[in-house]
């Protein structure tokens, strides 16, 4: 991970036969070697594409895209049916996971923090960066709770014992701005920033590391480069499914202030 750019993480979650991800991750490799930026790109494909992988770090070790997974199993190995091990997606050269991602915590009531702490706890022991991911629904953003609302989020955090490990990264994505269209203003955006601070060194007493902290919810190659000025990167969902678009985004971070 290195801070002096742009972390752009690509999610894309349920998408993309085999021929059409691996036809997508080739267009965005192309794209790189054309347009000047200063990212540090990272795909999130389904489990199906993990393994098509092996050829692209065959021939070219160093690639100039990551590759994480969308989720883990809490356990490292055993009868887990459907789950993947962080030792199973270590072995298929991913790099970085995430934990916590709003559609997870909403679709498959994933939003128990023991449950969230076992998967930390594997991430972090096989070394596997994680974007650890928090937001609010529109209801509670309404109600005026989102704050109080992050801190029970967070709370698996301070559980870890190496929380000044550099593999942790936070990103805040509003469960009411993904795939509507709709985001805070960039003043929210670095509120929320300062305020999840606050919540793990103030109220959780955890040690004073610099967490990169991201974006996600309705990102796109129009609002990318407004929002870049006032984060470490952006966590993107569905305009990373479009080579183009995903392309200018990285693009923008060229542009950063």
């Amino acid at each position: 991970m290195n801070l002096k750019k742009k972390i752009i993480a690509a999610n894309w979650k349920m998408n993309k036969t085999l021929p059409e991800g691996e036809k997508l991750r080739n267009q965005v490799l192309e794209g790189l070697k054309k347009i000047p930026h200063n990212a540090e790109p990272i795909l999130f494909p389904s489990f199906l594409h993990i393994g098509n992988w092996q050829n692209l770090y065959n021939t070219t070790p160093n690639p100039p895209i990551a590759l994480g997974a969308q989720n883990l199993g809490t356990e490292p190995n055993g009868a887990r049916t459907g789950e993947i091990s962080a030792h199973m997606l270590k072995s298929a050269h991913v790099e970085y996971v995430l934990i916590g991602h709003a559609e997870r915590r909403t679709f498959y009531h994933e939003d128990n923090n023991s449950l969230i702490l076992q998967k930390l706890q594997q991430a972090q022991q096989h070394n596997l960066k994680t974007i650890f991911c928090c937001g609010e629904s529109l209801e509670i953003r309404k109600s005026k709770k989102t704050l109080e609302h992050l801190q029970k989020q967070l709370e698996p955090l301070k559980n870890l014992n190496n929380i000044h490990n550099p593999n942790i990264l936070i990103a805040y994505e509003p469960v009411w701005a993904i795939g509507t269209g709709l985001i805070p203003d960039v003043k929210e955006i670095q509120n929320i920033n300062t305020q999840i601070r606050k919540i793990l060194h103030e109220i959780y007493l955890l040690p004073k590391p610099y967490l990169p902290f991201l974006y996600g919810g309705s990102v796109n190659e129009k609002n990318a480069q407004d929002i870049l000025t006032h984060v470490d990167g952006l966590l993107v969902g569905s305009s990373s499914l479009h080579a183009e678009k995903f392309l200018q985004i990285l693009a923008a971070t060229q542009h950063k202030t």
